[in-house]
């Protein structure tokens, strides 16, 4: 009991970066390159996906609508299967449930090779979905036990930067694809790529905590930390896609002039300085603490949001690159957070909240900043402070927790 406790202390303490528990960075990256570059491999399948995907509902029914009905359609399958797939890997591993994911998608994808018409596409895309949850979720879980309590940040920008990169590359490659070889070589190509992500797969469970029998804890529905957590990682995604996705591209061509080249290449900027700068962004969550980092970024974010709203030339590029640099601080910090202050609940388990959390936020954020504007009779550069104002309530709700939270939270 007492060895339990100490360690769920240490887990939520901020750790010194003398100690020996502290792997280098040269040791880390041989012990998380494996898990961060099968993660880059499936999300690059993923990504290869999205521009194809307007193209083969306008050609399978004709209607815009449905190709927006796509997109839902998988984010919907993410948010409902995280948790689930958290729970999975907690239960029978987290090798074997990186499989059925892997599985999963490679079915989803190869669905519309062999079948024509709408419904296959849907059931491609729901497939995509469960299976994307249920691997990367256990990919997550697998990058932060091998890293250790220690090195949770950098476990997590290793996670992130995998993903940016892939979301970077795969749809520049499969709009290649699509235009020169048709849409369904797309889709075989990322059904073949989940099956070769099999193998660098391989030996993931052996390094890993051993699976448990624990189920989902109600009792973290109480842990306040945790929801404040969530609400950071929901708060980060919001920010993100309603400012990249949304609000930055509108007033970009519509008030200041860019063509569609310039909002590329401004979008592009913004996420090349979000990556480069994440090996430091994890140095500092594992150095200060997850909780101080995360109110130093969500600054960062408010403050780029509010920049943004000037709407100027060079307001928009300096806040694009903070905003952008910003929110995906927060989303390494607030995990690390979460996995610090969840108590007996396997790290699955914590992972999948946490994602869900992410995935909410990311699906209101395009809609929301929009949304909130037109409500009150705004402009769309207003909808970047307004954003900033939901931004700031949840870390306000953030910095009341912290407050209150006892010397040794999972001890609670």
């Amino acid at each position: 009991m007492t060895a339990e406790l100490g360690e769920r202390v240490n887990a939520a303490t901020p750790p010194s970066p003398t100690t020996s528990a502290v792997a280098s960075d040269s040791s880390l990256a041989r012990v998380l390159l494996p898990i961060a570059a099968a993660v880059f491999v499936a999300m690059l399948g993923v990504g290869m996906l999205v521009p194809n995907l307007p193209i083969l509902a306008k050609q399978t029914t004709g209607d815009a609508v449905a190709a927006g009905g796509l997109m839902s359609a998988f984010g919907l399958a993410r948010l409902i299967f995280n948790v689930p797939a958290g729970l999975l890997a907690d239960r029978i591993g987290i090798r074997p449930t990186m499989v059925i994911g892997l599985c999963v998608l490679a079915i989803g994808s190869f669905i519309p090779v062999v079948i024509a018409g709408y419904p296959a596409v849907v059931a491609m895309i729901l497939l995509q979905g469960v299976g994307g949850a249920v691997f990367v979720t256990a990919a997550i879980t697998a990058l932060v036990e091998r890293a250790g309590p220690a090195r949770r940040g950098s476990a997590m920008a290793w996670y992130q930067g995998a993903f940016l990169l892939a979301l970077s590359a795969g749809p520049v490659v499969g709009g290649f694809l699509g235009q020169h070889f048709g849409y369904r070589t797309v889709f075989l190509c990322q059904s073949v790529i989940s099956v070769c992500t099999l193998l660098v797969v391989r030996g993931v469970q052996s390094a890993a905590v051993k699976p448990s029998r624990r189920g989902l804890d109600l009792g973290l529905l109480r842990n306040y930390r945790l929801l404040a957590a969530c609400l950071m990682c929901f708060a980060g995604f919001f920010g993100r896609s309603a400012s990249a996705w949304t609000l930055i591209p509108v007033v970009a061509t519509k008030w200041l002039g860019l063509d569609p080249t310039e909002l590329g290449v401004l979008i592009g900027v913004g996420t090349a300085a979000n990556f480069l700068t994440l090996p430091v962004v994890g140095r500092m969550i594992d150095r200060w603490g997850a909780h101080r980092a995360l109110l130093v970024t969500t600054a960062v974010t408010v403050g780029a949001l509010l920049l943004l709203a000037a709407a100027t030339p060079w307001s928009l590029w300096l806040g694009t690159v903070l905003v952008m640099t910003g929110t995906g601080a927060m989303l390494p910090a607030a995990s690390a957070l979460a996995l610090a202050v969840g108590g007996k609940a396997g790290t699955g388990a914590i992972t999948g909240l946490v994602r869900s959390a992410g995935d909410l936020g990311l699906t209101l954020g395009p809609v929301g900043a929009v949304g909130m504007a037109r409500a009150a009779g705004l402009t769309a550069a207003d909808g970047f402070w307004l954003t900033a104002l939901v931004v700031g309530v949840l870390a306000g709700f953030f910095v009341i927790t912290e407050s209150r939270r006892q010397p040794s939270p999972r001890s609670t």
